[in-house]
C-alpha cells in the first residue's frame, strides 16, 4: 500500500463510481486520504486468531480504533465499508459461529458503517453456509448493505455468489482474473473472478428484479 497515493492519482474517475481504498489503522490518515477518494474500507476479523494475525489487535481494540476512523471520516464526508474477515471460516480457529458474526456485523454498523463485506476469507464457505449467515442477518443488515466476499479455494466462489443472489443479496465483490489473496490466509486463493460472476449472474436482472 505504499504507493497507494500514486495508483489513485492516476485512475480515471467516472461518474457514480466508487473510489475506495483501505483506511490505516489510524483516523490521523483521514483527511489526506479524503483528498483522492470518496470512500474507505476498513476491517476487522469474526476470528480473534485472525484478526491477531492480520491486524495485530483483537476484535474489541480493532472495534475501538474504527469506530474513531469512521466518525472522522464521515467529518469528510466519506462513505464507509466495513469488512468481516473469515466469517465463514478461520485458517487458525477453525469454525466461526454464526452468532459471531451477526454480533459483530451489528457492532460495525452502530458505529456508522454504511455497508458490510461478509467474507469467505479463506475460501471454505458452501452454498448451505450462506443460507446460514444470510438469514442470521436478516432483520440486523439492512439488504441494501451487505454484500458478499468470496475466494475460490474450493472452486465454491462462484456457487456462493449465486446463492447470496437468489437470497436477495445485491453486492458482491470480485477480482479480475480471480486476483488476491491473504498472506494470512494460508493456502487460499484469490477471490471469485469478476468475469465468471457477470457471466454466470446475466440475464438475471430481467428476470429477478435489478442487481
Amino acid at each position: 500500500m505504499a504507493d497507494a497515493e500514486q495508483v489513485f492519482a492516476r485512475i480515471r474517475r467516472f461518474d457514480g463510481a466508487v473510489t475506495s481504498r483501505s483506511a490505516p489503522t489510524s483516523a490521523a490518515w483521514i483527511a489526506p486520504l479524503a483528498a483522492g477518494v470518496n470512500a474507505i474500507g476498513v476491517f476487522t476479523a469474526a476470528s480473534e486468531a485472525f484478526a491477531q494475525a492480520n491486524i495485530r489487535m483483537s476484535i474489541d481494540d480493532s472495534l475501538e480504533v474504527i469506530g474513531r476512523v469512521i466518525r472522522r471520516a464521515k467529518e469528510h464526508g466519506l462513505w464507509v465499508r466495513a469488512s468481516v474477515s473469515t466469517a465463514f471460516g478461520c485458517p487458525f480457529a477453525g469454525t466461526v459461529p454464526v452468532d459471531a458474526v451477526v454480533r459483530l456485523c451489528a457492532r460495525l454498523l452502530d458505529a456508522g458503517a454504511d455497508q458490510l463485506s461478509v467474507a469467505d476469507t479463506i475460501g471454505v464457505g458452501t452454498p448451505n453456509q450462506v443460507v446460514d449467515v444470510v438469514a442470521a442477518l436478516d432483520g440486523i443488515v439492512p439488504p441494501d448493505a451487505l454484500a458478499l466476499h468470496f475466494h475460490d479455494t474450493r472452486g465454491t466462489a462462484l456457487a456462493n455468489a449465486l446463492t447470496g443472489l437468489a437470497l436477495g443479496v445485491r453486492t458482491f465483490d470480485s477480482a479480475a482474473g480471480g486476483l488476491g489473496g491473504c498472506p494470512f490466509a494460508p493456502g487460499a486463493t484469490g477471490n471469485g473472478a469478476t468475469e465468471d460472476l457477470v457471466y454466470a449472474s446475466t440475464g438475471w436482472a430481467s428476470k429477478r428484479g435489478s442487481i
